[in-house]
């Protein structure tokens, strides 16, 4: 997972989407200082977040919030639909990503299945379906950031006995 990177101020502008807080507010949730900041940390990023992840920015940006409270804020903003929570195959286990809502066209959740095993993975890739749409020379996705699963024959399948 990457490192999640800090984001200034933004310009004002008329056409600028709401804020966080306005979001927050236009949800059922009470704004609090907790969401505000986690799901504006969460907007400003481009790649799906952890909640380590998540703690490390904070940590490293001055803020302080308990392991607790992030895994609350994270599920409440996730449940009031402000967030998208996906779990992934992590190595000890499945592990939960969070993406903002309004990211969800520029990033997709992508499986590549192995044909004879059924073992899949799991990415996250915002250039997958631009890079197919170019390959084959026009669109047959359509303008939406679709998940795709790919076929294909795992390293452990394609080795001769």
């Amino acid at each position: 997972m990457p490192a999640m990177k800090p984001h200034g101020p933004r310009a004002s502008s008329a056409d600028e989407a709401p804020s966080a807080a306005e979001r927050i507010a236009a949800s059922p949730l009470r704004v609090t200082e907790n969401r505000v900041m986690v799901l504006s940390a969460i907007e400003a990023q481009t790649e799906p977040v952890t909640v380590e992840t998540l703690i490390r920015y904070f940590l490293k940006s001055r803020h302080s919030i308990s392991v607790g409270t992030a895994y609350r804020v994270l599920s409440d903003l996730a449940d009031a639909g402000l967030l998208i929570r996906q779990w992934i195959d992590g190595v000890a286990g499945p592990r939960v990503v969070y993406l903002a809502r309004q990211n969800a066209s520029q990033v997709a959740s992508h499986r590549l299945i192995c044909r004879v095993c059924r073992s899949e993975v799991q990415f996250f890739s915002s250039e997958l379906t631009p890079c197919i749409t170019r390959s084959l020379g026009k669109n047959l996705l359509g303008s939406a950031n679709h998940s795709l699963d790919i076929l294909y024959c795992c390293a452990k399948c394609a080795e001769p006995d």
